[in-house]
């Protein structure tokens, strides 16, 4: 299954070409490149292409889709989600990363999208450990992870490069 309802508003599917235009539109957002790690900023319709790509190679080379886009109930992509298969294939953890478009933002959303991601994890693709690691100034972030269920698992000082400079992040892990 690649769609999963998170509630009578919003749901998961997988990325498509035709969603390039959202994704250039939402993520040329300062504080959404502040937040992530490997959003590129400007974010051009280039690297939304390489990024949809990206997510169909992953899909081949894992067998299923590890990368979603969060749809409103018209079908717009607003946001995104992935399972960032850190680990060797046949782990049983990874790691989770996710990102809103700031218009929805504060409405509770991306900790249900979070809790599905979750379940996805555990009982899709067998994982026992989720992960997530987050900017430490993050502090929105890490009240989602909270709110899903996620536990503090600790600070990992200047552990994360952003523009040629080290950040400290959180840790948070859920297990089943």
């Amino acid at each position: 299954m690649n769609y999963f309802k998170i509630d009578n508003d919003y749901y998961l599917s997988p990325l498509k070409e035709t969603d390039i235009h959202q994704l250039v539109k939402y993520l040329n957002d300062k504080e959404i490149f502040n937040n992530t790690l490997t959003v590129p900023f400007p974010y051009t319709k280039d690297d939304g292409k390489f990024f949809v790509r990206l997510c169909e190679q992953k899909k081949k080379k894992y067998g299923v889709n590890t990368n979603w886009a969060i749809r409103d109930k018209t079908k717009k992509l607003i946001g995104g989600c992935s399972f960032h298969r850190k680990y060797r294939r046949n782990s049983k953890k990874d790691e989770i990363g996710y990102w809103l478009a700031r218009p929805y933002w504060n409405k509770g959303i991306m900790t249900e999208v979070v809790k599905k991601l979750c379940k996805i994890g555990f009982t899709k693709l067998g994982l026992k450990r989720i992960e997530a690691i987050v900017f430490s100034h993050n502090d929105a972030s890490c009240r989602v992870l909270e709110k899903a269920g996620f536990e503090f698992g600790g600070l990992l000082l200047k552990s994360i490069r952003k523009n040629n400079k080290l950040i400290d992040g959180k840790l948070y892990f859920k297990e089943i």
